[in-house]
């Protein structure tokens, strides 16, 4: 019984062998259609929504999302329109991505301003060893404001 079955098996393998071998020799001699690639279609939103949810609820109850961001909304492109007026230009530091100043509030807080921030009324300028130049458009005329260093002796 046994050996009928190898048999039968072994033959039935051989056989279907045969026959994959002029399916695959009649797909090489079938010629491929041509496709351009306009048209071809992909629905590539239907895919990034597919692997790429929008977003999952959380439900709190009581508790925080462990999902946000601790830090405030200033860290997201949100800029704050600085007053230089009230502030004392204390540094000035050098790096390899152009000049910082470091202006310090009335209460204590410290400001980093580089070139082309934004400030109440103008932008930074120009920050060079020694100074920062704001320039301050008032009533439609561009004045120039420069904030030295004081010199300590």
């Amino acid at each position: 019984m046994k050996k009928i079955f190898i048999i039968t098996l072994g033959l039935g393998l051989i056989l279907s062998c045969g026959k994959k071998e002029k399916k695959l020799e009649e797909i090489e001699k079938t010629p491929l259609p041509q496709i351009s690639p306009e048209e071809i279609k992909i629905d590539t939103i239907a895919i990034k929504d597919t692997f790429m949810p929008k977003g999952y609820p959380y439900q709190a109850l009581q508790r925080p999302d462990p999902l946000k961001p601790l830090v405030g909304a200033a860290f997201k492109g949100e800029e704050k329109e600085v007053d230089l007026s009230t502030l004392k230009l204390v540094g000035i530091l050098k790096g390899n991505k152009g000049n910082a100043a470091l202006f310090e509030g009335s209460d204590g807080r410290a400001y980093f301003i580089r070139e082309k921030d934004k400030v109440r009324g103008g932008y930074v300028k120009a920050i060079t060893s020694n100074e920062v130049i704001v320039e301050i458009t008032a009533y439609g005329t561009p004045i120039e404001v420069k904030y030295s260093l004081r010199q300590e002796e």
